[in-house]
């Protein structure tokens, strides 16, 4: 009678390992498909705010180039900083030449 007992609880623990074994292994590979949906998300966040920053950097000399060479979509915004630009100095005559210097200052006063 003991000896069944004592083989019952051992086939029990055995049973119990292996169904931890299987849960472990489970949650293993959850948490493995959780890190890579995480990596792979802040790959193409990092992505986007590249291209943002890219873009930001290149909106004003776009906008210039569309003020000067007379195509204008709604630039609002860009004249209003090429405007803060030319009075400050940052764009000189020897820059952008005499035709679009006119034009800045036309578009200044």
């Amino acid at each position: 009678m003991l000896s069944e007992e004592l083989g019952r609880i051992l086939w029990q623990r055995a049973r119990n390992a292996v169904e931890y074994e299987h849960r472990h292994e489970e949650y293993l590979k959850q948490y493995e498909d959780e890190q890579r949906k995480m990596a792979e998300r802040e790959k193409r966040r990092k992505e986007q705010r590249e291209r943002e920053a890219i873009a930001r950097r290149e909106l004003p000399e776009r906008q210039l180039q569309m003020f000067l060479s007379g195509k204008h979509d709604y630039i609002e915004p860009g004249l209003k900083l090429l405007a803060e630009e030319f009075s400050t100095g940052k764009i000189i005559k020897r820059v952008v030449g005499q035709q679009a210097y006119n034009r800045l200052v036309e578009f200044e006063a």
